[in-house]
C-alpha cells in the first residue's frame, strides 16, 4: 500500500501519526532474529551481545493477569548454504515490549550482534529477510475504525488469499485493547447482576422475616404504649432492630470488598483507582441500605398503637 493512501485513510478518521520507524529482521517458522545495533538505535535500548550469543526477548506485560512462559531457549543452530552450522548460545533474557504481537511474526524473538546477523542473512536460506514498518499514533484508542479500513484496503489491493489474509494483517494494540474492553464490560455486567441478585435476595428475605414478626410486635408495642413509651422511643427501637438485621451483612461485605480492592491494586501496582472506586460503590450501597431500613421501619411503625 502506498504511504500516501495510508495517510489519506488515517486522516479521514482523524488519526494522527506522531512517529514512524522501520526495522529489518530475519525470521523463520520459529524465530525472529533482530540486530542489536538496529534495536538500540530505533528503540533506545542498550543491548550488548557478544559474537556467537543471543538475548531472548520476551514481549509480555507482566501485569496483564495472564500466565506467560518465560523459559528461554538455551541454544540454536542455523544451517548455512555451504553445509556448515552457525551455533548461537543464550547470553541472557529481557522482558520488554518493542513490537505489537502480529500473526506474521514467529513466536520467539532473539537479538544478536551485527556480525552474526549479517552471517545469517547472507549464508542461510532458512531465514527470510523482512521489514517491519511501525507507526505511533497520537491517540491510538480511537484508531480502531481506521485500522480496519486499512486492512480491508490492503487485502483488496494485494488480492491476498484467505490464508494469506489471516497471516499478513496489520498489527495494532487497539485490537487487544478493544477485546479487553469488551471482556471487562461483560465481566462488570455479570458481577453487577450477581451482586444485585444477592443484595435483593438478602433484603427480601429479611423483609419477610420482619413482616412475619409484625403481629407479635404490634402486641409488644401496645403493651409498651400502656406503660408510657413514646412514639419516638418506639421508632428508635425499631430502627436499631432493623439496623442489626440489615447493616451487619452489608458492612461485612464492604470490609471484604474494600480490602480485596486494596490488595489487588497493591499487588499489581495499579495505583489507587480501584480502591477509590470500591469506596464510592460501597458508600452508594450503604446509602441505599439506610434508605431501605428507613422504609421498612416506616412500614412497621404505626404511631399511637
Amino acid at each position: 500500500m502506498a504511504k500516501s493512501e495510508m495517510t489519506q485513510i488515517l486522516d479521514k478518521y482523524g488519526v494522527n501519526v506522531t512517529e514512524e520507524k522501520t526495522l529489518d529482521f530475519l525470521r523463520n517458522e520459529s524465530f525472529n532474529i533482530l540486530p542489536s545495533n538496529e534495536v538500540n538505535d530505533k528503540f533506545g535500548c542498550e543491548f550488548k551481545v557478544a559474537p556467537g550469543q543471543f538475548i531472548q526477548l520476551f514481549q509480555y506485560d507482566e501485569n496483564d493477569g495472564y500466565e506467560h512462559d518465560l523459559q528461554p531457549v538455551k541454544k540454536i543452530s542455523v544451517k548455512c548454504r555451504d553445509g556448515s552450522d552457525l551455533h548461537l548460545e543464550l547470553d541472557g533474557q529481557e522482558n520488554k515490549i518493542l513490537l505489537n504481537s502480529c500473526r506474521s511474526l514467529a513466536d520467539k524473538t532473539l537479538i544478536v550482534n551485527e556480525q552474526d546477523y549479517m552471517k545469517i542473512k547472507e549464508n542461510s536460506s532458512e531465514y527470510m529477510c523482512e521489514t517491519a514498518v511501525m507507526y505511533q499514533f497520537g491517540d491510538w484508542q480511537t484508531s480502531g475504525t481506521a485500522i480496519r479500513e486499512l486492512q480491508k484496503s490492503m487485502s483488496k489491493q494485494n488480492s491476498l488469499s484467505e490464508e494469506d489474509q489471516y497471516v499478513y494483517t496489520l498489527s495494532s494494540k487497539i485490537e487487544s485493547y478493544e477485546t479487553a474492553q469488551q471482556s471487562s464490560e461483560v465481566l462488570a455486567f455479570l458481577l453487577f447482576f450477581v451482586d444485585a441478585m444477592f443484595f435483593a435476595a438478602a433484603n427480601i428475605s429479611i423483609f419477610y422475616k420482619v413482616k412475619s414478626e409484625l403481629n407479635d410486635e404490634k402486641h409488644i408495642a401496645l403493651n409498651l404504649n400502656r406503660v408510657g413509651i413514646t412514639d419516638k422511643e418506639f421508632w428508635n427501637i425499631l430502627t436499631k432492630k432493623n439496623g442489626c438485621y440489615y447493616l451487619i451483612p452489608v458492612l461485612s461485605a464492604i470490609l471484604i470488598g474494600v480490602f480485596y480492592s486494596y490488595s489487588v491494586n497493591s499487588v499489581y501496582e495499579y495505583g489507587k483507582a480501584g480502591l477509590i472506586c470500591g469506596l464510592i460503590v460501597s458508600c452508594i450501597l450503604l446509602l441505599v441500605q439506610v434508605l431501605i431500613i428507613w422504609k421498612v421501619t416506616k412500614y412497621e411503625f404505626n404511631p399511637g398503637i
